[in-house]
């Protein structure tokens, strides 16, 4: 069992619970890492910067896979999509994109922020996705499985349903 921590230096650490040292550095950051998340088999790493790149790692061959390029500010969370092999991005550019990971191309952009995106989160059965932003609102976003890759938001559902803090 390990974690990971990203450091101003562009650098990521990959620590041992067990023994409490790191075992990997990642370098590929040009800037501060701000964002990390692990797929659900921990076997990939996805880190997020202030140099606005998502790097994916393979962590148990211990090398970079590929870099997405698309943001035009930090990035500030991510998250796995498992049904889909996808990968959900936000940013302070007010963005949040959905990257298919087998093309390594941004699929689709979420718009509906006036501001920063400070947070996303994916419901455990992958339905939902929330999104935080500096506007004060929450949205609420409904994914569609079906269309996964083609589209995030149901055509059929409203586009996000705000809720003010």
């Amino acid at each position: 069992m390990s974690y990971a921590v990203g450091y101003a230096d562009g650098h990521i650490r990959v620590w041992s619970v067990k023994t409490n040292t790191f075992s990997t550095v990642f370098n590929g950051h040009k800037g501060a890492v701000t964002s990390l998340s692990y797929d659900k088999q921990g076997a990939r790493l996805a880190s997020g910067s202030k140099d606005t790149e998502v790097i994916v790692w393979d962590v148990i061959s211990e090398a970079g896979l590929f870099r997405l390029r698309g943001h035009k500010d930090q990035i500030t969370d991510l998250r796995f999509l498992e049904a889909a092999d996808q990968l959900l991005t936000s940013s302070k550019d007010s963005l949040v994109k959905l990257w298919d990971l087998g093309t390594q191309h941004c699929v689709e952009t979420l718009v509906g922020h006036r501001s920063e995106v400070w947070s996303l989160d994916v419901s455990p059965d992958e339905t939902f996705l929330v999104t935080g932003s500096t506007d004060r609102e929450l949205r609420l976003w409904s994914i569609n499985k079906d269309n996964l890759g083609k589209q995030l938001v149901d055509p059929s559902a409203p586009a996000s349903t705000e809720v003010r803090a």
